[in-house]
């Protein structure tokens, strides 16, 4: 196989040191977050030689946002929603410990985790962001 990045020296084998290791950024939209393994290939002249190396991408972080989480009971499950930045990611929701929506009046722990393969994120409810479900509407002041 090709290798990933070929790196010529100019002017022969350099011994590494601090002033002559720099860094290298490889650019590639189409890869997800995961380990990868490729080599490099540095040539000089006489020389040739081909490096495994270990790339690790990890998971950008996320913020995930609550939303709807002051609903009027009506005896109907009531699902919590989510916008997320980047926008647009799945987010799994879990509400006392369960992932089944509420359809009973009360106050509930909603937890909602970021589900992507590139991206990572948690927003966990405090007091004042509780999915409540109540006889009438309830507004959570500070």
């Amino acid at each position: 196989t090709s290798p990933w990045l070929a790196l010529p020296i100019p002017g022969g084998i350099v011994a590494p040191s601090a002033s002559n290791i720099a860094p290298v950024e490889i650019q590639h939209t189409a890869l997800a977050a995961g380990t990868y393994q490729g080599s490099i290939k540095i040539t000089a002249p006489g020389m040739e030689e081909v490096v495994t190396v270990t790339l690790l991408l990890a998971k950008g972080s996320a913020t995930v946002t609550l939303n709807s989480l002051d609903q009027t009971y009506d005896g109907t499950p009531k699902s919590a929603t989510a916008t997320t930045d980047p926008a647009g990611l799945a987010v799994n929701f879990i509400y006392n410990g369960s992932s089944a929506p509420p359809s009973s009046a009360g106050t509930y722990a909603v937890v909602a985790t970021v589900n992507d393969p590139n991206y990572q994120g948690t927003f966990t409810s405090t007091p004042c962001s509780t999915s409540m479900l109540s006889r009438s509407p309830r507004l959570c002041s500070w």
